[in-house]
C-alpha cells in the first residue's frame, strides 16, 4: 500500500492546539524537516500553519483559543 491514507498504522494527519505555537513549529520543522507554511488569518486573526514533509501535507497547527 503506497496511500498512507489507507495504509494500517501509518501516519496520516496531526492536528496540534499548543500555547507556543512559535515553539511547536520550530521543534517539529527541527524534528521531522517539515516546512511550515501559514494559511491566511481568519477574521478573528487566528492563523493556522499546514506542515510539509516534501510536498505532502502531513499536519496542521495553531494556537489554542481562548
Amino acid at each position: 500500500m503506497s496511500n498512507p491514507m489507507t495504509q494500517h498504522g501509518a501516519f496520516s494527519w496531526n492536528e496540534l492546539m499548543t500555547s507556543d505555537i512559535d515553539g511547536a513549529k520550530a521543534f517539529y520543522a527541527s524534528l521531522f524537516d517539515w516546512k511550515l507554511e501559514d494559511m491566511p488569518a481568519k477574521e478573528d486573526g487566528t492563523v493556522y500553519s499546514i506542515a510539509k514533509a516534501g510536498d505532502r501535507e502531513v499536519a496542521g497547527m495553531m494556537v489554542t483559543p481562548p
